[in-house]
């Protein structure tokens, strides 16, 4: 009865360290080191870049989706470099197929009839994974969406 209770103790100490462990991590690590460590991208950060929105389904392994919304005043940021300006269908059907599978409110989604810019990072590692970089020129709104298998 003692080595059961023991072993109790044990797993239950086990996972509270393993819980506290990535409460720590998760208040530590904000999104910028997050977009950097993943995509390699260097989140612009200055006064004039803040978040407005997020909503995310990442699983225990790291798989799932993420929807970011950030306000960037800056138009001449060199975040914006290299972008596109052509309308892409698919940036805009994938996009939309994650933002509505997340259940993210509908007056968050991109309003693709706007001028945007857009770019997307495939993960060398795996290319299932990606993020979609769109940049609404009017508002001034940068979306981010995060696809990881």
């Amino acid at each position: 009865m003692k080595h059961k209770k023991a072993i109790l103790i044990t797993a239950i100490s086990v996972v509270a360290v393993l819980i506290a462990s990535y409460a720590v991590w998760d208040l530590t690590c904000p999104d910028f080191d997050v977009y950097q460590s993943n995509w390699g991208v260097t989140l612009p950060q200055s006064l004039n870049f803040h978040k407005k929105y997020e909503v995310s389904d990442f699983g225990w392994m790291g798989d799932g989706f993420g929807y970011e919304i950030y306000l960037l005043k800056d138009k001449n940021s060199p975040f914006l470099s290299g972008m596109s300006s052509q309308k892409n269908a698919d940036v805009q059907d994938n996009v939309l197929r994650i933002v509505k599978d997340l259940r993210a409110a509908k007056k968050k989604y991109p309003d693709f009839s706007h001028s945007y810019e857009w770019k997307i990072i495939t993960d060398p590692a795996d290319d299932r994974n990606k993020l979609y970089i769109v940049y609404d020129k009017g508002t001034s709104l940068l979306y981010l969406t995060q696809e990881l298998f």
